[in-house]
C-alpha cells in the first residue's frame, strides 16, 4: 500500500481517477491556476481497493488542502517505482519513508 499527498488544490475543484493502470488528479489552487498530475503505473494496481479521500492542512485549525490517495498494488510486494515513465515524473515527486 501507498499513499500519494497532493497538496493545495481547492478542493471543489478536484478531480481524482484510479485506474488499474494509471491516475490523474486535475485541480485548481487557490488562485484558480490549473494543475494535473497523471502518469501510468508501472504495476497494476487494484483500484477496488484504493481510494482517495480530502487532504487536511496540518495547522491549528486544519482546512481542506488538496487530495490523498491510497494505492494497493494488484500483486501486493515492494513499490519499487511508481511510474512506468519514472524521469517524466521524478521531479514532480519526493519519497519520505517515515510515512
Amino acid at each position: 500500500r501507498m499513499s500519494v499527498s497532493v497538496p493545495g488544490l481547492d478542493p471543489k475543484t478536484l478531480n481524482v481517477t484510479i485506474r488499474d493502470d494509471a491516475f490523474e488528479v486535475r485541480g485548481r489552487d487557490g488562485r484558480n491556476k490549473s494543475y494535473s498530475l497523471a502518469f501510468e503505473f508501472r504495476e497494476f494496481v487494484s483500484p477496488e481497493n484504493s481510494s482517495w479521500a480530502m487532504r487536511w492542512s496540518e495547522e491549528a485549525q486544519p482546512r481542506p488542502d488538496g487530495a490523498l490517495l491510497t494505492l494497493q498494488k494488484a500483486m501486493a510486494h515492494r513499490w519499487d517505482r511508481v511510474a512506468q515513465n519514472h524521469s517524466a515524473v521524478k521531479f514532480f515527486m519526493r519519497k519520505d519513508w517515515v510515512q
